[in-house]
């Protein structure tokens, strides 16, 4: 039932003096409290208010018995004028007040003749007086061990048919116990006159969540979208959703707006898994698949579960594909209940170099329409336009998107406009890897002039580039003969070399170990690759003089095996050569 229907019935309930018990289920934080409580304030004054006179909204947790029940009732019960607010400490001053004079009186005597020590005595002689009021039970599935739910809902009963009260149940069924489930089902259809089934969709349990919430709107608008994409339908899960995203956007200040827009795509996917483990796809499975399309669509062996294909469809649809090393960092920020702001920023800034990347490759293809939509377009605007782009944005682009350019410049009779603009694009991409070879720009089809060319390569023989020692260990794992990072490798300090792999963890760790010791078998190595196991092998008897585990973990690496057979054959060619 909706939110619009659940209101219609609440209205009801409230206005009619007619004795009556009403249930209201649904699933955990699907905020039947707060619907409950927001239609009862909006019926306290006016022409149709509320039919009876008191109100009491009492939580069942830890209650263990109906006499602890009689004195929680007394004690939260309100005039209707504050229906649907918490209860305060002026509550039995309230209830005193609604008492015929000559009790009061006497009541309001002796707890000024006794003091506080009387005060509950006071509230256990006043449970007697429960009667034609409205009274709300909440949190049944958290009452205390000692109270059975038959006992409470034969209460309930006696409350409706002998106090002429209205009761209404906030029922949270799923988390019953399955005795008590068990037993409520048996009294339902006794004791309870209306039973209503509370679902509102996901819209309506974020619009719940998020109404009256203070703060960014765009960041709300974003939490909005992202736990409506994904059916989250838990009001408290959505706030503490908006809780996460406003603890880490500080972090993010000073980058491009795409950075802060994929960091709350994470943070609601991941925190929905934290928080609500058994409906959301698996931390686990999050984190351990790197490409949910690819791994959908592959699954001819039928080695995922129907369950796990419903999963990698909701990421699908959600925009989620894979996960990164910032994602895992995110989650466990969630877990450990703060965000690493060294780590935040240092993936952040990748992040925004990337939506650079992105908004760069824009005003390109934007250029190029500008260009080729218009036959009216002017020469002069035109490269101006190109040119610009380069200028601000080269760092980002490849040689195979500048050529064409530079081409259209030389077609165009603008050699040397088109050859100072090569002259200030070359000097942009120092440091990249690749960034001067030819070899793949043919392939697009573009004319490559032969000074271009020349130009290019004399480029390329100037400029390596240098990584860090991390990345180098990362790299080696895809281009463990490229001789600009072996030879940079092989020169690393051994101290690094242990810092590496007793830090990378998981995925990382795996990807190093690969990298290590993808030259077991080869049997001619370069000195540098031979440096680098060398290297590799004694950080390894470092790490494992820590501990027999650890010893027995390096050892499956092969890494003194093969430092064993270049010492022999050092040895050998020694012999030989004397």
């Amino acid at each position: 039932m909706s939110v619009e229907q659940v209101k219609l019935q609440i209205d009801r309930f409230l206005k009619s003096p007619a004795p009556e018990v009403l249930c209201i289920r649904g699933h955990w934080g699907a905020g039947k409290t707060y619907v409950w409580q927001t239609a009862a304030k909006a019926l306290r004054e006016g022409k149709d208010k509320v039919a009876l006179d008191q109100y009491a909204y009492v939580s069942l947790f830890g209650v263990n018995s109906i006499s602890q029940l009689r004195s929680h009732i007394l004690q939260n019960t309100l005039p209707r004028a504050q229906i649907g607010e918490l209860v305060t400490s002026d509550t039995l001053r309230s209830k005193l007040n609604s008492l015929e004079s000559g009790v009061k009186r006497s009541f309001l005597g002796m707890v000024g003749l006794g003091g506080d020590g009387i005060f509950e005595a006071v509230v256990s002689g006043l449970s007697v007086m429960i009667s034609n009021q409205i009274i709300c039970f909440d949190d049944l599935e958290r009452k205390g061990p000692d109270l059975r739910t038959g006992d409470f809902l034969g209460y309930v009963n006696l409350l409706a048919l002998e106090r002429k009260c209205k009761v209404v149940i906030l029922l949270n069924e799923d988390a019953l116990q399955d005795a008590d489930l068990s037993e409520f089902s048996d009294y339902l259809e006794k004791v309870v006159d209306v039973s209503l089934k509370f679902a509102p969709t996901p819209t309506q349990t974020v619009d719940i969540a998020l109404e009256g919430v203070k703060g960014n709107l765009e960041l709300k608008a974003m939490i909005q979208d992202r736990c409506i994409r994904l059916g989250i339908d838990n009001i408290r899960v959505v706030r503490k959703l908006l809780g996460y995203a406003r603890e880490i956007e500080p972090l993010l200040d000073g980058y491009k707006p795409a950075v802060l827009n994929s960091v709350i795509s994470t943070i609601v996917l991941m925190g929905w898994a934290h928080l609500q483990p058994n409906v959301a796809p698996p931390k686990l499975f999050l984190t351990t698949k790197q490409n949910f399309y690819a791994d959908m669509v592959g699954n001819r062996d039928g080695q995922y579960s129907a369950k796990e294909i419903e999963w990698m469809q909701l990421l699908r649809n959600y925009g989620y594909m894979h996960t990164d090393d910032f994602d895992i960092a995110l989650l466990r920020g969630i877990e450990d209940g703060y965000f690493n702001s060294d780590i935040v920023k240092q993936h952040a800034t990748e992040l925004h170099q990337r939506a650079e990347a992105d908004e760069a490759a824009l005003r390109l293809r934007r250029a190029w329409r500008n260009m080729y939509d218009d036959f009216s377009a002017d020469a002069d605007k035109s490269l101006a336009e190109f040119s610009e782009c380069i200028l601000s944005n080269g760092r980002f682009y490849e040689l195979h998107n500048v050529i064409p350019v530079i081409n259209m410049f030389r077609d165009l009779n603008r050699k040397d406009e088109g050859d100072k603009l090569l002259d200030a694009y070359l000097p942009m991409r120092e440091g990249i890897k690749d960034a001067y070879s030819l070899k793949d720009t043919g392939l697009f089809g573009n004319r490559i002039d032969m000074d271009v060319a020349e130009k290019v390569r004399g480029f390329e023989k100037d400029a390596k580039p240098v990584f860090s020692s991390d990345d180098l260990f990362l790299l080696l794992a895809d281009d463990g003969y490229d001789s600009d990072i072996t030879q940079q490798l092989s020169q690393v300090p051994v101290e690094d070399y242990v810092r590496v792999l007793e830090t990378m963890k998981g995925e990382k760790l795996g990807i190093v170990r690969r990298a290590l010791t993808q030259y077991n078998q080869l049997s001619n190595p370069t000195p540098a690759i031979q440096n680098i196991i060398r290297k590799t092998g004694e950080a390894l008897t470092r790490i494992g003089e820590v501990s027999e585990l650890r010893r027995y973990k390096v050892r499956g690496w092969g890494i003194a095996e093969k430092i064993a057979q270049l010492d022999a054959a050092a040895a050998q060619k020694t012999n030989i050569a004397g």
